[in-house]
C-alpha cells in the first residue's frame, strides 16, 4: 500500500515520506489547496522520477472546452505521469477517442460507492477508483475484494461536501451588500456541525469543519490491499502534518507497531462514516 499527498502549497512539498503527490491542474480543477501549471507539473515529474504523480482534472467541462481539453490530455500523456483523476465523462471518452496511453481514477466522489459500477468502468478502461467518503470500513473492505480496479480511500483530510459552479459568496455578500469575502464559517441548525464555504475561480466549495482521522483504519486497509491511501494537508500547523507523514511512512514500512502508531489519536477522534452506518428515516408527518 502507498500513501498519496496533496500539500497545502508549492512551498511545502516535501516528498521524503510520501510515495506520491497529488496535483491539481490550473484552470481544469476544483477544491485544490494549491494548483499547477503544465510547466510546472512537468518539472516535479523530473524531480521525482521515481514517486507516483497524480493530476486531478475534478471539474465539470463545457463544449467550449473540449478542445483545449484535448490538448492538455495530450500533454499529460506525453509527461507519462501515474494517472488522473476525473469527474466528468468527458475524459473517459477523449482517452478512448485520442488512443491516450493514460491511466484514469474515478473521481465521482459520493458515486464511488460499491463494486459492481467500478468493475463497470474497469470494463470502460479506468485503473484506478478513489471511493466515496460515505462508506464504512466493512463497505470498502468488501469493494476492494470485489473489484478489478485498484482502489484508494482517503483517510486524512477535511472531507469535501459538496461542490456548485455558482459563486454563492459572492452573491451572498452581494444581497448584504457587504464586501465579498472568499470564506465562510457556518453552523448548521440541527447538528450544530460547522461547515467551511470556500469560493474559488471555477464555484464554491463546501467542507466539514472538522478532521477526519483515519489512521486508526490504516491497518485494516493494508490488509484489504488498498492500493493508496490519501492524506490532504488540512491540519494546523505544518509541522504536525510532516510528523504524520513520517510516522505512516515508517508504520507502512514494518518500522514501528501498530500501538506506537495508535498515538494519531490526537488528530481528534471524529472518524466520519468509517464507523457509522448511514440510515436514512422516513419522518412521519405531524
Amino acid at each position: 500500500m502507498k500513501l498519496l499527498v496533496e500539500f497545502r502549497n508549492k512551498k511545502a512539498i516535501d516528498m521524503t515520506n510520501c510515495d506520491g503527490l497529488i496535483l491539481a491542474l490550473k484552470d481544469y480543477s476544483v477544491t485544490g489547496k494549491d494548483t499547477y501549471t503544465l510547466e510546472e507539473i512537468m518539472t516535479l515529474k523530473n524531480k521525482y522520477k521515481d514517486k507516483d504523480i497524480f493530476v486531478s482534472l475534478n471539474k465539470n467541462f463545457f463544449n467550449k472546452d473540449i478542445e483545449n481539453l484535448k490538448e492538455v490530455l495530450k500533454q499529460l500523456a506525453s509527461l507519462k505521469i501515474t494517472g488522473i483523476f476525473f469527474y466528468d465523462q468527458a475524459i473517459l471518452q477523449l482517452k478512448k477517442e485520442l488512443d491516450l496511453n493514460i491511466d484514469l481514477v474515478w473521481n465521482q466522489t459520493h458515486m464511488v460507492n460499491n463494486y459492481l459500477t467500478c468493475n463497470y468502468y474497469y470494463e470502460k478502461g479506468v485503473k484506478y477508483a478513489l471511493l466515496g467518503k460515505e462508506l464504512t470500513l466493512e463497505e470498502i473492505s468488501a469493494i476492494i475484494k470485489n473489484t478489478s480496479l485498484k482502489c484508494m480511500v482517503e483517510v486524512v483530510s477535511k472531507p469535501n461536501i459538496a461542490f456548485s459552479k455558482r459563486k454563492l459568496l459572492t452573491n451572498f455578500y452581494k444581497d448584504l451588500a457587504k464586501p465579498p469575502q472568499k470564506e465562510l464559517l457556518v453552523q448548521e441548525k440541527i447538528t450544530k456541525e460547522n461547515y467551511l464555504i470556500e469560493e474559488e475561480e471555477s464555484g464554491t466549495a463546501i467542507y466539514k469543519d472538522e478532521l477526519i482521522n483515519g489512521t486508526s483504519i490504516i491497518k485494516d486497509l493494508k490488509e484489504a490491499n488498498c492500493e493508496y491511501i490519501i492524506m490532504r494537508d488540512d491540519l494546523e500547523k505544518e509541522a504536525d502534518f510532516q510528523e504524520l507523514l513520517f510516522d505512516t511512512t515508517k508504520y507502512l514500512k514494518g518500522n514501528c507497531q501498530d500501538e506506537s502508531y495508535l498515538k494519531y489519536q490526537k488528530l481528534g477522534t471524529y472518524t466520519g462514516f468509517f464507523f457509522n452506518k448511514t440510515i436514512y428515516r422516513v419522518k412521519k408527518n405531524g
